[in-house]
């Protein structure tokens, strides 16, 4: 007797967690009596119920009006509890069961599965509590309970959704029959929401869907073979149902892990809280869901934090700082995630300064750099080839989509075809990069992004992006543009103007652009634009090209579900032109600041070294008492020379940051084909000593990518 005394005030404690996340204004009584009129065998009337299987979106809308209008007679239940009309109660119970009866077959296994299935388990608790609903334990649960569970072969957020569908019911159920079996059904959704909160394996049965061992979050990977960044959307769904559950479940015997709790935590601060600055998160991460308007609210997010406040977390402080950053959009005392971080899994990086933001995104053979499928995302192909963002505020491309060149994404190297048929990256499926060699090296402080990219007509380009701490070097070189007719250009940025633009020449001269002039010069030596200083080497010779355009296009131009309507914004566009020819190249540098500001320009002409090679780009500070930077291929001649006499030379293909102290020299470093066992370096201090070999052991398995780290004292050693 106590244990069922137990098990009923532990349902109803859940069921009022359930109802209180779900519930919204109730419609009134006339309008659900107008619904009634004609109700009959579960059906309303004036709904055009479709046949059995629904095959286009007007049918598929009639079964979410009934599911609907179900939900809403269900909040009306909910919201006046014994006073509301049984009848009330019954229609919705039949209205349930008819539509299980029914068991409507739909194109998109989604709508099905979840987008439906939700809405009638959310209906399914909001009734539960009135006896009348008893009814549904024998036509409704069956349905639901074969329809969308915990045990389905779904991966991570999907899988989150049938766990969270299957909480639900198995809450409704429990509520509805006194039943102790259906505690087992939520003990077992509890279990999988936990385990979602841990890195899945990247060639397991997940095929690296849902959270990486990175931080990362990937999903519609292809087969295990190439995967996803896609932390901002389906990841947005995913760590938002798993807090469904962490609220529903939370003081209870059904809560999740305490392990659960901490890696979601760290999920947070090294995952989440990196791929988002001033209140928006990087286009990269956010798959086909960027042809679509930003409607990312931060209210959700921070009611998660606050979640985890509530209770035992490692990083209390580091949290606050999350909610704060989330809740203002402010990041001026952002000072714990100032840095840098590579997501190794998915060659990505997101470089966090005191003044800004950049997040680069290469592609390799193991990993695509977005997607399109139903009707979204139509061009957006080029997206991950070397492309990056800047942001200072948060508004730089603040739905800027349809106004877009899409073939002049920042970062990217793409043949300006004015009758370019964007192809249609079907769930990624093409998006995937030509080479091995394509990833990324950190140190926690700065990093680096390099790839090796074949795609369309342009061949074999070398492209870095090299991240200090208050500065971006951007490298190309080797790029082989002697197939494309047409003109073919670097992006520096295209972006939403914002005030003044400056162009400066080598001359020392500074001259203000105007919204529609085109400038187009080799004497370019600098452009400021919102805050931000793109600076061109004059031994380069580049021709830099800097337009301010009023353009115009639509949402459905890039997403079939959205508006034709016109729209018209000015445009900020910054690029390098390109010659045809088989080893074309740039360079330049980003940075926050006063175009006049002599002593970036002085960094800029002196600090690169072997820019230009097909073998190499890398940086050095002024004092070489640290390189970063990719060596491409190797040449037996190419030796590095740091400080106190030190000079390395890598002896495979690599990203690498070495620091010389003293005599110790550190060198942090990765693998980008992710195929090497190790790596060694050759090491000498005096031009004519003999070197000496430094041998680093890379990780394998699900950390193959990872930087590691090693220390060599070079007094001692050689």
């Amino acid at each position: 007797m106590q244990i069922l005394e137990q098990l009923e005030k532990e349902a109803d404690a859940m069921l009022i967690k359930l109802q209180s996340l779900h519930k919204a204004p109730p419609p009134s009584s006339e309008k659900i009596d107008s619904w009634m009129k004609g109700f009959n065998d579960g059906r309303f009337a004036d709904i055009n119920y479709p046949p059995k299987k629904v095959d286009n979106a007007e049918e598929l809308k009639a079964l979410y009006d009934h599911l609907d209008r179900v939900k809403a007679i269900g909040d009306f239940v909910e919201a006046h509890g014994e006073n509301a009309s049984d009848n009330y109660v019954v229609a919705a119970t039949q209205a349930l069961n008819f539509y299980a009866v029914q068991d409507y077959q739909t194109n998109n296994w989604w709508d099905r599965q979840i987008g439906l299935a939700r809405r009638a388990a959310i209906a399914a608790v909001l009734l539960s509590k009135r006896p009348e609903s008893g009814q549904l334990l024998l036509t409704f649960l069956p349905y639901i309970m074969k329809t969308t569970n915990a045990d389905a072969p779904q991966t991570g957020a999907n899988l989150a959704d049938f766990s969270y569908i299957q909480l639900l019911w198995a809450s409704a159920a429990l509520a509805m029959s006194k039943n102790a079996i259906y505690s087992q059904y939520i003990e077992s959704s509890s279990s999988v929401i936990s385990s979602l909160c841990f890195p899945v394996k990247r060639h397991g049965p997940e095929n690296g869907e849902g959270r990486s061992v990175d931080y990362s979050i990937s999903q519609h990977n292809q087969g295990g073979k190439y995967s996803q960044l896609y932390s901002g959307t389906y990841g947005i769904e995913l760590i938002g149902r798993i807090f469904s559950s962490f609220s529903a479940l939370q003081d209870s015997p059904f809560a999740l892990k305490e392990k659960a709790v901490y890696a979601l935590e760290d999920f947070f601060l090294q995952g989440l809280g990196r791929q988002l600055y001033a209140g928006k998160f990087d286009f990269h991460v956010c798959g086909r869901g960027v042809s679509r308007p930003d409607k990312y609210g931060n209210s959700a997010f921070e009611k998660w934090l606050e979640q985890l406040l509530e209770g035992q977390v490692n990083h209390r402080e580091a949290l606050i700082k999350l909610r704060q950053r989330v809740r203002t959009g402010n990041e001026q005392s952002n000072r714990y995630f100032i840095g840098n971080r590579v997501f190794w899994v998915n060659d990505y990086m997101a470089h966090i300064t005191q003044n800004f933001c950049i997040w680069s995104k290469v592609i390799s053979t193991r990993t695509v750099g977005t997607e399109s499928g139903n009707g979204e995302n139509l061009k957006g192909y080029y997206m991950g080839g070397g492309s990056y963002f800047l942001s200072r505020h948060g508004g730089e491309y603040e739905n800027i989509q349809p106004i877009w060149d899409w073939k002049r994404i920042p970062g990217t190297t793409v043949e300006q075809d004015p009758n370019f048929a964007f192809p249609l990256v079907e769930w990624g499926q093409g998006a995937q990069g030509s080479h091995d060699f394509a990833g990324g090296v950190s140190d926690g402080d700065i990093g680096a992004t390099s790839m090796i990219l074949t795609r369309q007509k342009i061949k074999d380009a070398r492209k870095s992006v090299i991240a200090l701490n208050d500065q971006i070097f951007c490298l190309g070189s080797h790029i082989n543009t002697s197939d494309a007719p047409y003109p073919v250009v670097t992006s520096v940025n295209q972006s939403i103007l914002r005030g003044t633009v400056q162009v400066k020449y080598y001359s020392g001269e500074i001259k203000e652009v105007e919204l529609g002039q085109k400038i187009k010069s080799n004497q370019i030596s600098a452009v400021a634009h919102d805050g931000f200083v793109y600076s061109f080497a004059q031994n380069n010779g580049q021709s830099i090209t800097v337009e301010l355009a009023e353009r115009s296009g639509s949402w459905y131009e890039i997403n079939k579900r959205f508006s034709k309507d016109e729209i018209k914004g000015a445009v900020f566009s910054l690029w390098v032109n390109h010659g045809r020819g088989q080893a074309e190249n740039y360079s330049y540098t980003i940075y926050c600041g006063n175009i006049d500001d002599a002593s970036r320009i002085k960094i800029v002409e002196g600090n690169f070294v072997a820019t230009h090679t097909a073998h190499a780009h890398f940086v050095t500070s002024i004092d070489k008492h640290k390189v970063i930077g990719t060596v491409f291929s190797i040449n037996n001649s190419f030796w590095i020379e740091l400080a106190n006499d030190v000079s390395i030379r890598p002896l495979a293909p690599v990203s690498f940051i070495a620091t010389v102290s003293g005599d110790e020299l550190t060198i942090t470093c990765a693998d980008l084909s992710q195929k090497l066992k190790d790596i060694s370096f050759e090491v000498r201090k005096g031009f004519f000593s003999l070197p000496m070999n430094m041998k680093i052991n890379l990780p394998a398995g699900d950390e193959a990518g990872r930087g590691c780290t090693l220390r060599y004292n070079v007094k001692v050693e050689i």
